[in-house]
């Protein structure tokens, strides 16, 4: 009986710092993706953000990876900034402020 959980007890410690290890390592490269991608939001440019409108009528095409990334025709995006505007006026008023928007880092 010793003899067993001598065995078993040898075997844990053996295999434990790979699995210890591999688990480390992912932490660490979702770390790292995560602050790769917080880098590049901050540093581009306003001119290269896409606006895109969703109304109930296309609400179907964006295909949601998660909260902050989806598909829509064929492309991948992901959510730099959001805002849900209740449209009592013309469309292309509502289109105008919102390109004109001013993001700060806060809002991202």
């Amino acid at each position: 009986m010793k003899r067993n959980l001598s065995a078993i007890v040898l075997i844990a410690a053996l295999i434990s710092p790979m699995f210890g290890t591999l688990y480390v390592i992912k932490l660490e490269r979702r770390s790292i993706k995560r602050e790769v991608k917080h880098r590049m939001m901050e540093e581009i440019s306003k001119d290269r953000l896409k606006l895109l409108i969703s109304h109930p009528d296309n609400e179907s095409e964006f295909d949601w990876e998660h909260s902050r990334e989806f598909e829509f025709q064929e492309e991948m995006y992901d959510v730099v900034y959001s805002a849900i505007v209740h449209i009592k006026h013309r469309l292309e008023e509502h289109t105008r402020d919102l390109t004109n928007m001013k993001l700060d880092s806060n809002e991202i």
